[in-house]
């Protein structure tokens, strides 16, 4: 292998390092800032959730991506990582323009409505299912992986479209936008009753 020859397979081995974690650093420095240079109350407490959840799954996938060869498993879990690194990252800067009366504020609302669904329910879904090797630990587990498919496919429709703004068009809360909490939610069932 000659000296450009090895060159190019470092770099083509390196590039996620520096790429996938630039992204979401990138991603996350941009939506603190519209966070804290707006005009709403600041950062709000979930959004530091995101932050390691954006930048440590973007290194691990960057890591996963570097090594060679890929096993079929490994590749998976690759694909989890980084749809889980980039969809927080892209959740705080869609959030913040959201917030803002800015041109293309309707487009980032709906953004931000749905791509959350793609951070953390993933993880939740099959980051034990697939953990350590890629692979489900037996056949049997099958069913369960289909649940948390079908779980992860329910939440995203449930986004409204940016031209939806009517309150009946989001089911799932409050006139205030907000969600319900639970006990919200039970003495509404139980004044439905009567």
């Amino acid at each position: 292998m000659t000296a450009p020859d090895a060159r190019a397979a470092t770099v083509a081995t390196w590039w996620p390092w520096l790429a996938l974690p630039a992204a979401a650093a990138s991603l996350v420095t941009l939506g603190l800032s519209i966070d804290l240079l707006s005009s709403h109350d600041g950062v709000e407490g979930e959004v530091w959730v995101l932050v390691p959840a954006a930048v440590g799954f973007s290194v691990v996938a960057a890591g996963i991506w570097s090594t060679r060869p890929h096993p079929p498993g490994i590749v998976r879990l690759g694909v989890l990582y980084t749809v889980v690194g980039l969809a927080c990252a892209l959740a705080l800067p869609a959030h913040g323009w959201a917030q803002e009366r800015l041109a293309g504020a309707e487009a980032a609302a709906w953004l931000s409505s749905w791509v959350w669904a793609l951070g953390t329910p993933p993880l939740m879904a099959f980051g034990l299912l697939l953990y350590p090797d890629g692979n489900l630990p037996s056949r049997r587990w099958w069913p369960v992986a289909a649940i948390g498919a079908a779980g992860i496919a329910g939440l995203v429709p449930r986004a409204p479209s940016p031209r939806d703004r009517s309150p009946t068009s989001r089911p799932w809360t409050t006139r205030s936008g907000s969600a319900p909490t639970l006990p919200g939610a039970s003495s509404k069932a139980a004044r439905s009753r009567c």
